[in-house]
């Protein structure tokens, strides 16, 4: 019961922040410019990058069925994805807590040890984490110029704001002290936490240089990487105005990973909002237009999730009323 408390607060925590993180993206926007800026959207554009997002998380799906391969389990590749894709369903309303729904999936329906495939998952998210460390540092070499510009524009003249104005002096310091309870409260299970994160680091690490397909896993990892290039490149033809360019996307993706790697409900709300509203400021793009393309990838995105994952868990719990009766 303790754990479950300690679950919907966390949860509960982490939407807040979402929730303040969209607060600060549309507070002093203009609502009737925002509105039509995604009315305006092609939305046929949305065909391109559904096919990305297909591909996208059948790579995933092999991706990870070479991890499970390491211990000799041959799975399915349907029961894979299904366990994949539901996982992410789970993830929309919880933060994270798909990682072991669908480790769960895989246990009951192909009798994989949960520890077994637990490790897997972290392995994979290990790599996402390099990966996007490293398209970061790339990015930083490709826009040293519009980030250089964005903290002269925008950072700077925020500072400014906040030593002059006394409320958002008050918002920060009533955040920091929400924060600070959480943490005096979790501090065990966030020491715990840390410490089983770099157990799971050097480990996954060493799973990884024992594992015999190294070339296809790297080139999984690639092509994974490539369709969320276009996931989000795509969507920039839906805009006629904003004549963005697949650099540009680049930096989306890697500013905007940053807030969907948040623990947020619903992937990320307001974070990946935020987020991604920054790297699209930072190479000029008009303050509407900055919002609305993050609102309107993250709603296609939100609308795979829930379509897509709502069709695997009902085959899931199709497949578990079959195996019932069959004993």
């Amino acid at each position: 019961m303790n754990n479950r408390f300690k679950t919907i607060g966390s949860s509960l925590f982490f939407l807040f922040v979402g929730i303040c993180c969209i607060y600060f993206s549309l507070k002093n926007q203009d609502f009737k410019a925002l509105s039509q800026s995604i009315r305006s959207v092609h939305y046929i554009w949305y065909i391109p990058v559904l096919i990305c997002t297909l591909f996208c998380h059948y790579f995933r799906t092999k991706r990870w069925q070479l991890l499970l391969e390491v211990q000799s389990y041959k799975l399915p590749t349907l029961d894979v994805y299904n366990a994949l894709m539901s996982a992410y369903l789970v993830n929309f309303v919880t933060g994270k807590l798909g990682e072991f729904y669908r480790c769960g999936v895989l246990f009951k329906k192909n009798q994989v040890p949960f520890s077994f495939s637990l490790a897997t998952v972290v392995i994979e998210r290990i790599i996402d984490v390099l990966s996007l460390f490293t398209l970061f540092i790339l990015s930083i070499f490709l826009f040293h110029e519009s980030v250089y510009h964005f903290i002269q524009e925008f950072v700077s003249p925020l500072l400014d704001n906040l030593r002059t104005h006394s409320i958002y002096i008050y918002v920060v310091l009533v955040f920091s002290i929400i924060s600070a309870i959480f943490i005096v409260f979790y501090r065990k299970s966030i020491r715990q936490f840390l410490e089983t994160k770099l157990k799971n680091f050097t480990d996954g690490l060493i799973s990884i240089i024992k594992l015999k397909a190294k070339k296809k896993f790297l080139l999984y990892t690639i092509l994974i990487w490539l369709m969320y290039l276009g996931m989000t490149y795509f969507w920039f033809f839906a805009f006629t105005d904003a004549h963005l360019t697949i650099q540009t996307a680049l930096l989306v993706i890697v500013l905007g990973g940053i807030g969907r790697s948040l623990p947020i409900p619903a992937h990320g709300l307001g974070a990946y909002h935020i987020c991604a509203s920054f790297a699209l400021t930072a190479c000029l793009v008009q303050a509407t237009e900055s919002l609305s393309i993050p609102i309107v990838i993250h709603a296609g995105q939100t609308l795979f999730y829930l379509i897509f994952g709502s069709l695997s868990m009902v085959y899931i719990g199709f497949q578990t009323i079959t195996l019932k009766n069959e004993d």
